[in-house]
């Protein structure tokens, strides 16, 4: 392969990484699907091998070129300018997978004041007017359950959210408070 041609390639498949790193990235965090995680993981290893050949036929080609050294130079910075970029979204991730977000919603017909959360970590919500939700974000430190408290007309309310919830269960759910569950 050509010098110009490596240098092209290798810029496009450290760009093309990137990009399709980020999306799985962000289509993961928006969703907390598992398959985006799996996919994360085999892209990662994929796209290293790819990036991890060109980056040392670029460095072999920079040791024997006279003319093309700053532009072998600084695709190589390019390509690995995808490290950083790995390391801060399994960052990230790492925190997700220990992490409950969950949208209260408000689906009773009243309002509903001091919502304490429970359980996991302990959270509240002040108000939520019918209808209204709000993204509560829970750590996971150890096995837990995740409860809620609540007045709805005066009254005292209780709920399970969820039963069981452990380390690297994270996920972003919704809860609807005051429905009956089955």
């Amino acid at each position: 392969m050509e010098t110009k041609q490596l240098i092209k390639t290798g810029r496009v498949i450290a760009i093309l990484s990137f990009l399709i790193g980020t999306a799985i990235f962000i289509v993961y965090y928006l969703t907390s699907a598992d398959f985006f995680l799996s996919l994360g993981g085999v892209f990662i290893l994929v796209a290293a091998i790819i990036n991890s050949i060109f980056l040392i036929l670029i460095l072999r080609r920079y040791s024997k070129e006279k003319h093309y050294k700053t532009h072998l130079f600084i695709t190589a910075g390019i390509i690995l300018l995808n490290i950083p970029a790995f390391l801060f979204y399994s960052w990230v991730t790492f925190l997700l997978m220990d992490t409950m977000r969950i949208s209260f919603i408000n689906s009773t017909q009243e309002t509903i004041t001091e919502l304490k959360i429970t359980g996991c970590q302990n959270k509240t919500i002040k108000k939520l007017d019918v209808g209204q939700s709000e993204m509560i974000w829970i750590n996971i430190e150890a096995d837990c359950t995740i409860n809620i408290d609540y007045l709805l007309n005066g009254e005292s309310k209780k709920e399970t959210v969820l039963g069981y919830a452990t380390t690297s269960m994270g996920q972003k759910m919704k809860y609807k408070i005051g429905e009956k569950k089955e």
